[in-house]
């Protein structure tokens, strides 16, 4: 009887305002569910550039045709709601966030629908979303073009190093994909970075390809006939060398008038080539084609393109400074008669038992040329005549070379040079 007393008191005390105690325990549960999100709370991050991986392309490439993406959904943003603990985790590793067009699901003949999700947190994240949702795809015919390739090289070897000879292998490349795709490229690259380099070799290139307005195409959309294969190009690196420049010049200069000096800006020009044959290399001369001062009577100023005289083998280290100013100083010339007695004359080849007179008892031999070169010749061991062909007694008129004593130019004997001797027997 006790007992069944106490039961009726807790039943009293259990159902006692009992709608409160319900609507109390459902406090405490929502009251739960606050704090435990407070805490960790679900929130969005945007995840920028995803790019859209297309599967199940068969669906367009079995029946002969291929398909051309937008370019605004080749890539999507992806909107991933999870809580802040587990985003915590996708930002350490954001290449898990991925998007995807599923060919199968194409509608309209031009819309895929793109769903994103985060591998490895599928069940762990609340939602994902791409933006735009939608890959917008246009099917065409296939088309197929043979390209040549073009090397491109980006950076500086170290300094006293330049780009010589480039070779690329494949020399061309044959590209499948969209018609209208093809008809707008306008040239493949293989480009290499040859930044800080000091010697030749092979090496790996990027390869670009790009359209008409120089934008680089996605090459997801395009296959090649060299598929996974790199494209390699050779390059040679060559020493630099600084040499001066020397000229020469073609044709006469107008009567009275003498070249007095060829000079240049720059003087020098910094040449490469592989280094045995830049040790070969003192100079490099300018061929007289280049310097023409025919009919001139004063200074010239000659632009010269440099590049076409490089030795074999040479190139010019700054490919853009291939022009320099020659400037040829003409002055009119000065005048001097040296006067040669005939005992001066050098006798060549005179026979035994000759001796030789001359008809008159000096030579005046007249010169023009720059002034201060002309004050040098000395008459001494200045004409020579040769008698070797003269071998009987009689009189002849006889050329005489002359040959200044001293290394002088642009000296200019302008009278005829000749003289009467006679050849007699000695007496014994």
């Amino acid at each position: 009887m006790k007992s069944h007393k106490i039961i009726q008191q807790i039943y009293r005390l259990i159902t006692y305002n009992l709608t409160l105690k319900i609507g109390a325990f459902f406090i405490a549960i929502l009251a739960w569910i606050l704090v435990v999100n407070a805490d960790d709370p679900i929130v969005p991050v945007e995840f920028p550039n995803v790019p859209v991986n297309v599967i199940n392309r068969e669906i367009v490439t079995n029946y002969g045709k291929t398909y051309r993406v937008d370019n605004n959904t080749t890539s999507v943003r992806v909107i991933v709601y999870a809580k802040r603990s587990v985003m915590d985790r996708i930002k350490l590793n954001p290449e898990l966030v991925t998007a995807t067009a599923d060919m199968n699901q194409m509608q309209l003949e031009s819309l895929v629908p793109i769903t994103a999700t985060v591998i490895g947190f599928e069940n762990r994240i609340h939602e994902a979303i791409a933006l735009p949702n939608n890959m917008i795809v246009t099917i065409e015919d296939v088309a197929r073009h043979q390209f040549p390739v073009h090397v491109n090289i980006i950076g500086r070897p170290r300094d006293g190093f330049v780009v010589g000879q480039r070779d690329v292998s494949p020399t061309t490349i044959t590209i499948t994909g969209p018609a209208s795709l093809i008809s707008e490229i306008s040239e493949v690259v293989a480009r290499v970075d040859v930044s800080g380099r000091t010697r030749s070799g092979d090496f790996e290139a990027e390869l670009i390809i790009y359209d008409i307005y120089g934008v680089a195409i996605d090459q997801s959309l395009i296959t090649t006939d060299i598929g996974e294969s790199p494209v390699m190009v050779h390059i040679e690196i060559y020493p630099t060398k600084t040499v001066p420049l020397k000229f020469s010049t073609t044709g006469r200069v107008m009567p009275g008038f003498v070249v007095i000096d060829v000079s240049s800006e720059p003087s020098t020009v910094n040449i490469a080539a592989p280094q045995e044959v830049l040790d070969q290399i003192d100079e490099v001369l300018i061929p007289g084609s280049a310097v023409s001062v025919n009919g001139a009577n004063s200074r010239l100023e000659i632009p010269v393109d440099i590049s076409q005289f490089m030795p074999e083998g040479v190139l010019l280290a700054n490919p853009d400074a291939i022009n320099v100013i020659v400037t040829v100083q003409i002055e009119q010339a000065g005048t001097r008669t040296v006067v040669v007695p005939v005992e001066a004359i050098i006798v060549q080849g005179l026979g035994q038992n000759l001796s030789v007179t001359y008809s008159i008892s000096e030579l005046d031999l007249h010169f023009q040329g720059i002034q201060g070169l002309l004050s040098l010749i000395q008459p001494t061991n200045l004409v020579t005549i040769d008698l070797s062909m003269l071998t009987e007694v009689g009189t002849y008129t006889v050329p005489f070379t002359v040959t200044p004593n001293v290394a002088v130019e642009n000296i200019t004997a302008f009278d005829r040079i000749e003289v009467t001797i006679s050849l007699r027997a000695e007496e014994r």
